[in-house]
């Protein structure tokens, strides 16, 4: 996964640097934005952690439903409903807030 973030880094950063270099003098304030370029790519790469996390969450997820199924038949039903449930009031309350 280090890989791919330092070449995303790599590829992100000389992508606007050529961009940048690229403008008229007259579009833009070169300085306000190359100050800003590390960190706008830094926290894209922070994104990659957290996509990372969601598809692994989603993988244990399933595991974990299918082995409560196994125990408990249809009463796995009820920690679905209230996982969903409170999932979406999260989205609510981040969302709207």
């Amino acid at each position: 996964m280090n890989r791919v973030k330092i070449a995303v880094r790599g590829s992100l950063i000389s992508l606007i640097y050529s961009r940048m270099l690229n403008l008229d003098a007259y579009e833009l304030d070169h300085s306000a934005a190359l100050t800003l370029v590390s960190t706008d790519v830094e926290t894209a790469i922070l994104g990659f952690d957290d996509l990372h996390e969601v598809w692994a969450n989603l993988a244990q997820l399933i595991i974990a439903i299918w082995l409560l199924e196994v125990q408990v038949s249809w009463a796995c039903i009820g920690p679905i409903i209230i996982a969903i449930g409170e999932s979406f009031r999260f989205l609510q309350v981040t969302i709207f807030k």
